[in-house]
């Protein structure tokens, strides 16, 4: 009790100070925590504290007779000032002190007190602690730490190195005072209360002070009054703000969340040990589990992924696994493989899956099989080549989702099966399928990239969306079940061949042309694009509808051979009958050839328009109609085109039960028909209704209206 009150401070000229507010705890993330899978119903387990490295500071409790706060440590900052403290703690020389100054800087007993000072005094007794030796002065040492509210420092005598056990709480900011290296070399902060605990000092701060002999002669003391001061009654248990000081163990208490409770709801114990209970449903849940310090402040954060009934495996790029096996449930042997650019995440579904490598070819096992769900590739681009191969049991592999950040060189899975979609950001090179079934092929790229080749078998209820052109397209068919066309749209396409039927709703978008499209079935879909040099369906073209823009006073693109100038089709053959059908272009058309025509309209420059010209003003377009060629009989349809070249059809229905139907023109060519009963009409070069009439006669057309405006 014989130790001096240090000194007034005197103001000096501050040194370059660092804030430390810079200096919060972190809880470092250290290895991330790997992805995990269950079956359905499942539980699992994951050591999410393993991710979590906290040793950037250390903790204490101060128990107090007010309540406790909670200091942290700069552990990395002044480590020789913290493993004193820390010495006193560990040797119990810390229990049972009291504060024995509540103070300020001046010596003022009127003005609220700026500091506390405890680590000295023991109670009862009130002597004096055991010291350690006198430590040195680490004010300087990795950066100046400010005397601010909150802060601990190392009370000590004139000398720079002369700390022991003392310590005071800064209660205001008293950095002009204490961070003057004149007064006693500076004064070093080596820790901080937690912000949330500070109303625990302020009220320690707030207890009335009696000036007893020094050094107690600002003593803070509880339910003591002026009478028992002047009493000289001697303080007890129930007076002094007693202290003890313990290292808190845990520092960090865990957070859990899932992102999906359906698939894996989480939970989470102290320790860091994270419970997992699998759902009912098959998918991805992501798991977040966040560290929260002993100050309330997250300090950090992971993720992993739950698969139930799910796994994930890694090729491709950096991850040294070249390759992944597996079997379905059929027997099927399939590997999946990546080479060239990116990295590819590999899903499987299944039961009780596990995955084993061996000299970067991973093996996927499950009980009953495994199903490939996912090949998600990132980082690829223009050399980035797929493969998925297949062998044993019915040697088919199914795939639901392939997508890629890139672009794709190629996708060669000619015994695969696509039954969702595959998305890619960039152009695709080559695709090649076994076949897709209520599937989508959503791929990027510009009209400038080189166009994309996909062969496959039969499409169902499958689309083709490219934003690069399609150099050449060859299905086997293309049909829809679920009510809905299929699609297949690109900016241009240079080669389409459906061996079957299809009723896809083809595009060309944009100013690209379609330069060849051949279906060897029959087609009851729609086409439509800038210009369209060749169609060829070999069976009947029912129910469908082909448009064609490019406009009569249009120069055809001089890229495709089969195009002539002004000519929006070049050619139109159907092998079989056009029933229920409509071309509709802007433009000529070169040659329209069909084994019949019923039922059906033919408007040559007359896009958009739906009844036949009446006046020579409604053929707005200079287009024409070159060859039309029906080589069995023509009923009940529309044909019409400012010039009518050559018409030669085998047959006219002229009968049509009094509904008319009709051909209209500014001129016609020629005209070969027959009418059923076997009367043959032959036109030639006329330009005017009266020229038409003269050379019919007295040939009946019935129904047929026929008009030369």
């Amino acid at each position: 009790m014989t130790s001096p009150r240090p000194r007034p401070i005197v103001t000096a000229v501050r040194s370059a100070i660092e804030t430390l507010e810079d200096r919060r705890l972190f809880a470092v993330i250290g290895s991330p925590l790997a992805d995990i899978s269950g079956n359905p119903g499942g539980t699992g387990t994951v050591n999410a504290a393993a991710a979590f490295n906290d040793d950037t500071a250390t903790f204490v409790q101060v128990t107090t007779s007010l309540g406790n706060y909670r200091v942290q440590l700069f552990d990395s900052r002044k480590p020789g000032t913290v493993q004193n403290f820390l010495r006193y703690v560990n040797a119990d020389r810390y229990d049972g002190l009291i504060i024995h100054r509540s103070d300020t800087l001046g010596g003022s007993t009127v003005l609220p007190p700026t500091i506390l000072q405890g680590g000295g005094y023991v109670f009862p007794g009130f002597n004096h602690v055991a010291t350690f030796p006198p430590i040195v002065n680490e004010f300087t040492s990795n950066g100046i730490i400010s005397n601010t509210r909150g802060t601990l420092a190392m009370a000590k005598s004139s000398n720079p190195d002369s700390a022991t056990s003392e310590w005071f709480l800064n209660l205001s900011d008293n950095s002009a005072d204490l961070d003057d290296t004149g007064n006693s070399g500076g004064f070093t902060v080596f820790a901080k209360v937690v912000d949330a605990d500070l109303p625990i000092v302020d009220a320690i701060a707030a207890v009335p002070r009696f000036a007893f002999a020094s050094p107690f002669s600002t003593i803070p003391l509880r339910n003591y009054t002026n009478t028992d001061f002047s009493n000289s009654v001697t303080p007890g248990a129930n007076n002094v703000i007693s202290t003890t000081t313990d290292i808190i163990s845990d520092v960090l208490t865990y957070s859990v969340s899932s992102s999906d409770p359906s698939i894996a709801a989480a939970s989470v114990d102290a320790a860091g040990q994270v419970a997992l209970t699998y759902g009912s449903t098959v998918g991805t849940a992501t798991v977040t589990v966040t560290a929260t310090g002993v100050d309330g402040v997250t300090t950090g954060q992971t993720t992993f992924d739950v698969g139930v009934g799910q796994l994930d495996v890694t090729i491709g790029g950096t991850s040294g696994n070249k390759s992944v096996s597996f079997t379905d449930a059929d027997g099927t042997v399939s590997t999946v493989s990546v080479k060239g650019a990116g990295t590819a995440t590999v899903r499987f579904t299944g039961t009780d899956l596990a995955q084993t490598a061996n000299k970067g070819k991973i093996s996927v096992a499950g009980a009953g099989g495994a199903a490939l769900s996912l090949v998600s590739i990132a980082g690829s681009d223009a050399s980035t080549a797929v493969t998925i191969t297949g062998k044993g049991g019915d040697g088919v592999t199914s795939l639901q989702v392939l997508s890629a950040d890139g672009a794709l060189k190629s996708l060669t899975a000619s015994k695969t099966n696509l039954t969702g979609a595959i998305t890619t950001v960039g152009a695709v090179g080559t695709i090649n399928l076994l076949s897709a079934n209520n599937a989508a092929l959503n791929l990027g790229g510009t009209t400038s990239d080189k166009g994309v080749k996909i062969t496959a078998g039969d499409f169902v209820d499958t689309d083709i969306i490219s934003g690069a052109p399609l150099a050449s397209v060859k299905l086997r068919s293309d049909t829809g079940t679920d009510g809905l066309s299929d699609v297949i749209s690109a900016p241009g396409i240079t080669s389409l061949t459906i061996t079957g039927n299809s009723s896809a709703t083809i595009t060309s978008v944009g100013e690209p042309n379609i330069n060849k499209i051949t279906i060897g079935g029959d087609f009851s879909g729609s086409i439509s694009g800038h210009q369209i040099a060749s169609l060829t369906v070999k069976g009947n073209l029912t129910g469908a509808t082909i448009n064609a823009i490019h406009a009569a006073n249009e120069h055809a693109d001089a890229r495709e051979a089969n195009l002539k100038q002004n000519q929006a089709i070049g050619k139109l053959a159907v092998g079989g009958a056009i029933v229920n059908s409509v071309v509709d272009t802007a433009g000529s058309v070169g040659s329209i050839t069909a084994g019949s025509v019923s039922s059906s309209r033919l408007f040559i420059g007359l896009l958009g328009q739906t009844l036949v010209p009446t006046t020579v003003s409604q053929l707005t377009q200079e287009a024409t109609l070159n060859v039309l060629t029906i080589k069995g009989t023509l009923a009940s349809t529309d044909i019409a085109s400012r010039f009518l070249g050559k018409l030669n059809i085998g047959s006219v229905t002229t009968d049509n039960g009094g509904a008319p139907f009709g051909l209209a023109g500014d001129s016609l060519t020629l005209l070969n028909a027959r009418k059923a009963d076997g009367t043959r009409i032959t036109i030639k070069n006329v330009t005017t209704q009266a020229e038409f009439d003269a050379s019919i006669g007295a040939i009946g057309l019935g129904d047929w209206n026929v008009a030369i405006l």
